[in-house]
């Protein structure tokens, strides 16, 4: 199957869960440490016990999105991708919840699916660590190029939720959404 039917049929299973959602519409943000040594570099420098996160669609995390330093869907270095929990084997998790309303919801799967349909335009915001450590825009990005929590917290906007106002996406950790009180945590553990 070539990339462009792989892509069309992940839209297929995303406008299933659209179809399907229920009242509420959970969406799951996952924050995990992977212990790469990119990941042990961030924990060293931040502190914090988490340093990655993603956007899950389901708790049983089959439908994982998040934006990494590497990648090959894109055909270059970083951007866009979808995470199995194969691909988490051996990271330590914390799993939140919240909800949406059906057409937030909605709006979030027509934003991943232009993502997936454009990925070869994402990228990763490498000069955005900077912001991150420094907690100041400094450094601005493409509209598709992003870090995981930048990601997060631009998805989330374009959908009517704000999870630090004022606050520059470019400029949040991982960590800082645990801080968040639209979140509700629901389980932590190893993969």
């Amino acid at each position: 199957m070539n990339s462009l039917n792989t892509v069309a049929l992940e839209a297929a299973e995303l406008l299933k869960l659209s179809k399907r959602a229920s009242a509420d519409n959970p969406v799951y943000v996952l924050l995990t440490d992977t212990g790469t040594g990119f990941s042990k570099v961030s924990k060293a420098i931040t502190g914090d016990p988490y340093n990655h996160v993603s956007l899950a669609l389901d708790s049983d995390l089959e439908y994982v999105y998040t934006y990494a330093l590497v990648t090959t869907a894109n055909g270059r270095k970083g951007g866009l991708k979808r995470e199995s929990v194969d691909m988490l084997k051996g990271a330590r998790y914390s799993l939140y919840e919240m909800s949406l309303t059906q057409d937030m919801y909605r709006k979030l799967i027509a934003r991943l699916n232009h993502l997936e349909d454009n990925v070869s335009q994402t990228g990763y915001n490498h000069w955005g660590l900077i912001n991150t450590l420094l907690g100041k825009e400094i450094f601005a990005s493409a509209a598709e190029v992003m870090i995981c929590s930048q990601f997060l917290a631009s998805v989330m906007a374009d959908v009517g939720v704000e999870f630090f106002k004022g606050r520059a996406h470019s400029t949040l950790k991982p960590y800082d959404f645990v801080r968040s009180k639209l979140l509700r945590h629901l389980r932590r553990g190893s993969f």
